[in-house]
């Protein structure tokens, strides 16, 4: 009975959405269906690379595009915090700063 209830209220909340709800819904949609097609380009997939790059990159354009990468997937999503802390990526960046001059 509640799967039928959640059901019609999620019809009924999508027939009275605004137009720009309804472009947003669509937005959404054909990005998740983008990362289906190419599961490489996912906050999570994007993460593991960066978290690579980190530790095993010494060119500085790479390193720096990781971090950018970890900042942006550390933002949008609290399970890539998780997963960037269990990594010990924050040891990783420290030793980073410090081995600069």
């Amino acid at each position: 009975a509640d799967k039928i209830q959640a059901l019609i209220r999620g019809y009924l909340v999508r027939c009275k959405s605004d137009q720009n709800v309804t472009l947003i819904r669509a937005r959404i949609e054909m990005a998740n269906q983008r990362a289906l097609a190419n599961p490489g380009m996912t906050l999570g997939a994007l993460m593991r690379v960066a978290l690579n790059t980190l530790e095993n990159s010494t060119n500085l354009t790479h390193i720096t595009k990781a971090c950018m990468t970890l900042e942006l997937s550390t933002r949008y999503s609290e399970t890539s915090c998780q997963v960037l802390v269990a990594s010990d990526a924050p040891s990783i960046l420290y030793q980073l700063i410090l081995s600069l001059n």
